[in-house]
């Protein structure tokens, strides 16, 4: 019996080992149009921490799953259209539908500007909050997050897009509260405040006039990549945002006052027997019942649909409803 002991190294291997560059590798995974889901393994010189510690994080946690990987929620879609549809009521054809795109192109640049979505977008609205308030104007807005789905098929890289809409002209006239060069001016800010450099931003503001439905014009990037998110979802999570949508305060106080609770008799009279006399204050000019399997037998939970207004209950007395009851 006996040890065989390890081999020495020289010091010669030992100053080599500390002073040569080290590579990480891992594996990347994008979409190309014409071969599908490509995969690669590439190799990337990994820096050293001046404390010794390596600057990639640990491969083997993995990344939890967070609110926003599925899109947009079902509440958010509601909540959005709710918003636009009082703001057209309050501002008519003086809304303005705007459109922010990424201005970068390199795919380093693109990814952190993703990851960064949320916090740009809202330090974009304080300015924008404040430039209304410096033009006598009140700031209410309402918008969305969109990937562009073009794009990401032609390059495999995600882009995500701002589309909001906010009243656009001053009041008693058609002069522009804020001008596209402010606009322009107030997103280079945001943009070199949170990621820094320098980049030119005069093709990625976009700004209109709602010509006819400014529930239909937003409804429209709400019903786009939903399988570019479901992919992204599993390759790369952390170029999702959290959270696709946002309005400001005064429009979610509006969305609320204009609710309408109705007492629960109206409810069970409307639940279990939909009225289909157009004479009758309760109509229902179309409506669907809302199932779900439970135990093997499916079970009424609510009904979606759209009746006139209720004079008692109504403010606004010329608005339809939009109805939701659950039987929970």
């Amino acid at each position: 019996m006996g040890r065989v002991p390890p081999k020495r190294i020289s010091a010669g291997d030992a100053r080599y080992e500390a002073a040569r560059p080290e590579h990480v590798c891992y594996k990347k995974q994008h979409w190309h149009h014409e071969d599908g889901l490509v995969t690669e393994y590439v190799a990337k010189l990994e820096e050293r921490s001046e404390l010794g510690l390596a600057s990639v994080s640990n491969c083997h946690k993995g990344v939890a799953r967070r609110y926003g990987l599925k899109g947009i929620s079902a509440r958010g879609r509601t909540s959005v259209r709710e918003g636009a549809y009082l703001l057209e009521r309050r501002h008519g054809r003086r809304l303005g539908f705007y459109t922010l795109t990424c201005p970068y192109t390199d795919e380093i640049s693109i990814y952190s500007y993703n990851q960064n979505i949320n916090y740009i977008q809202r330090t974009y609205f304080q300015e924008l909050k404040r430039e209304y308030e410096r033009q006598g104007c009140s700031w209410s807005y309402v918008s969305v997050l969109e990937i562009q789905a073009t794009r990401f098929h032609d390059t495999g890289i995600p882009v995500l897009h701002i589309h909001y809409i906010a009243p656009c002209y001053k009041q008693g006239g058609y002069e522009w509260i804020v001008e596209s060069d402010t606009l322009r001016s107030i997103w280079k800010r945001c943009l070199y405040n949170v990621l820094g450099g320098c980049v030119a931003i005069g093709a990625s503001v976009d700004s209109s006039v709602v010509r006819t439905s400014a529930v239909g014009y937003i409804s429209k990037y709400m019903s786009k990549g939903s399988s570019e998110t479901s992919f992204l979802a599993e390759v790369c999570p952390e170029q999702l945002p959290s959270q696709w949508w946002s309005m400001s305060q005064n429009v979610r106080k509006a969305i609320k006052a204009a609710t309408i609770r109705l007492p629960q008799e109206i409810c069970e009279s409307i639940l279990y027997n939909p009225c289909t006399d157009p004479s009758s204050p309760l109509y229902l000019r179309y409506y669907k019942f809302v199932y779900i399997q439970s135990r093997g037998e499916e079970k009424l939970v609510g009904l979606s649909g759209n009746m006139l207004p209720i004079p008692a209950y109504n403010a606004l007395s010329s608005v339809p409803l939009s109805l939701h009851l659950y039987n929970l």
